[in-house]
């Protein structure tokens, strides 16, 4: 299966519901994740972080949780460049947000 990313300045969402963000951009450290879905369940949702080789670097699903949650990742080791923040459901909706680490 070959998937097609769209790689435009802005972040794609598909995620009917929730409300996603990343920051700082660029990164240094540590990269939070917020997302907020407004007080609605939702039941599952993956999350990856994939580098400019296509590789992906950290996956974690989030399973039942509801309202405004920040995820806390470390990137310090990660090397200098260009990511992407895959958001997906159980419904296959997705969303997209890139990132520079420095």
């Amino acid at each position: 299966v070959i998937e097609k990313t769209n790689l435009t300045p802005t972040s794609t969402s598909e995620l009917v519901g929730l409300e996603t963000s990343i920051s700082p951009n660029p990164v240094q450290d540590e990269l939070f994740i917020t997302l907020d879905n407004k007080g609605v369940k939702a039941s599952q949702l993956s999350i990856e972080i994939i580098d400019q080789t296509g590789r992906v670097i950290l996956h974690n699903n989030i399973s039942n949780f509801e309202g405004f949650n920040v995820l806390n990742i470390n990137a310090s080791d990660w090397n200098s460049g260009l990511y992407i923040v895959k958001m997906s459901n159980e419904k296959h909706e997705s969303a997209i947000q890139k990132f520079i680490k420095i």
